[in-house]
C-alpha cells in the first residue's frame, strides 16, 4: 500500500508507465540494462509531448475553422487561446531540444538490443515533436497575425467612415455658424 502511494506521488508520475513493466518479472525493461529504463523513460515522456502538441493542433484547426468563418464573432478568450498555444509550443520546443542533444550525445554509443531499439525510437520521437512543435507554433503565429490583421483592417475601416462623415459635416457646420451670426 505504501508503495502504491509513492508510485501515485507528483515525483513519480513521469514513471506511470515504466512501473507497470517493473513489476513484471518477465518485462524487456526489468530484464534489461539500466540504459533500457533510461531510455524508455525518456521515450515515454517525450510521447506525453507529441500528444500534447496534437492537442494544441486539435485546438488551432478549430480555432482557424472559426476565425476563417466569423471574424466578428471571435470571442477573447479564443484569441486567447490563440496565444496561449504559441506561448505553450514555444516552451515545449525550448524542453524537448535539449532531449535532443542528449539523444545526439548518446547516439555516439554503440548499443545493443532494446537500448538500441528505443534509442532509434527515441531520436523519431524526438524530432516528431519538435517538428510537429514548430509547425503548431508557425501556424498559431499566422492566426495571430491573420486576427491582429483583420481588427487593424476593421479599426481603419471605421475611423475612413467617420473621417468622411466628419469632412462632410464640417462645411455644413461652417455655413451653419456663419448664417447665425448677428
Amino acid at each position: 500500500n505504501r508503495e502504491e502511494r509513492v508510485c501515485d506521488s507528483e515525483d513519480f508520475r513521469a514513471f506511470s508507465r515504466i512501473i507497470p513493466h517493473l513489476k513484471t518479472s518477465y518485462s524487456h525493461i526489468r530484464t534489461g540494462d539500466t540504459h533500457t529504463l533510461y531510455l524508455k523513460a525518456l521515450w515515454d515522456i517525450t510521447e506525453d509531448y507529441v500528444a500534447i502538441v496534437e492537442a494544441y493542433e486539435a485546438v488551432l484547426t478549430i480555432l482557424r475553422l472559426r476565425l476563417d468563418k466569423k471574424l466578428d464573432s471571435l470571442e477573447q478568450f479564443e484569441v486567447k487561446r490563440i496565444n496561449d498555444c504559441l506561448k505553450q509550443t514555444s516552451s515545449i520546443i525550448r524542453t524537448v531540444k535539449p532531449v535532443a542533444a542528449v539523444v545526439d550525445l548518446l547516439g555516439v554509443r554503440e548499443w545493443t538490443g532494446e537500448s538500441a531499439l528505443y534509442l532509434s525510437d527515441l531520436k523519431a520521437n524526438v524530432a516528431r515533436c519538435i517538428d510537429h512543435a514548430f509547425t503548431v507554433r508557425e501556424t498559431a503565429k499566422l492566426l495571430s497575425d491573420q486576427y491582429r490583421n483583420y481588427c487593424e483592417t476593421r479599426a481603419r475601416r471605421v475611423l475612413f467612415y467617420l473621417t468622411l462623415i466628419t469632412s462632410l459635416f464640417v462645411p455644413c457646420l461652417f455655413v451653419t455658424s456663419l448664417e447665425g451670426m448677428n
